[in-house]
């Protein structure tokens, strides 16, 4: 399946499992078709240079497409990449294709860039997960 490898380790574990939640270093807008801007602080020294020297903005905007933009309302810190992966099913259907790789190529870019955290659910989050598990098969 789709598995975190751990860098010093040979353990496992099941991304699927990983809750996403917000990083709260960040805010952002909902522009009035729907799409989602991240708004970036560029901050610390070597920024205050780049703005100085080369005009550089002192808060960037990453702009979400529709898909990143309906993941990341979704994100709420309690459901879990698979459950998530039954929203974007639901709501595009084949469009979303390939599901799993698409959504979880996302999330990692967003983790990568520090704009979310992954954490492993608690026992209230898994159950939650069991339920979407049964939701994605049926589906």
């Amino acid at each position: 399946m789709f598995e975190i490898k751990h860098r010093y380790s040979h353990k496992k574990e099941n991304y699927l499992d990983y809750v996403p939640s917000h990083n709260t270093a960040y805010t952002y807008t909902k522009n009035k078709r729907g799409l989602i801007t991240i708004r970036v602080p560029n901050t610390g020294w070597i920024n205050q240079m780049a703005q100085w020297f080369f005009g550089m903005p002192k808060v960037s905007s990453i702009q979400l497409d529709a898909y990143g933009s309906y993941v990341w309302e979704q994100i709420d810190g309690k459901r879990d990449v698979l459950a998530l992966a039954c929203l974007m099913k639901e709501r595009f259907g084949q469009k979303a294709e390939p599901l799993y790789e698409r959504l979880i190529r996302f999330l990692e870019t967003l983790r990568e860039n520090k704009y979310i955290h992954l954490n492993k659910g608690g026992e209230e989050i898994q159950e939650a997960g069991h339920a979407s598990k049964r939701c994605c098969h049926e589906a």
